[in-house]
């Protein structure tokens, strides 16, 4: 969790995160699914909590988070602090871990008009 915010806090600050990713032993925690279906109330444009209820999907988002905070990690280090010359095909690959981190993000954890709290975070 600690590499996750010191990444989260470099993008807000523009730069290189302080803790390579190479010092996480751990891995991403288990979903477990009592957690995972306690029911939440979805946000709207409004504002105004209103609609059915949804599966909160918390450890889901949070396992999402980590993994774009990784490739985000990756960017920072790209753009701030590059060990070689960034060209197009590294630049390419990057954009590529995005576009694939996003299509495998499960279909409730899409933005919408009636999204949780958690997945507009995540957005």
């Amino acid at each position: 969790m600690l590499t996750i915010n010191c990444r989260m806090w470099s993008v807000f600050l523009g730069r290189v995160p302080q803790l390579p990713s190479t010092i996480v032993g751990i891995s991403k925690p288990n979903v477990f699914p009592p957690i995972e279906s306690e029911l939440w109330q979805p946000y709207t444009d409004h504002g105004v909590p209103h609609g059915t209820p949804q599966s909160g999907r918390v450890q889901g988002v949070a396992i999402c988070f980590a993994e774009v905070s990784e490739i985000l990690g990756d960017v920072l280090t790209l753009l701030y602090s590059p060990k070689e010359r960034v060209t197009l095909q590294i630049l390419n690959a990057t954009y590529s871990r995005l576009k694939e981190w996003k299509a495998q993000l499960p279909e409730d954890m899409a933005p919408k008009s009636t999204s949780l709290p958690s997945m507009l975070l995540l957005q």
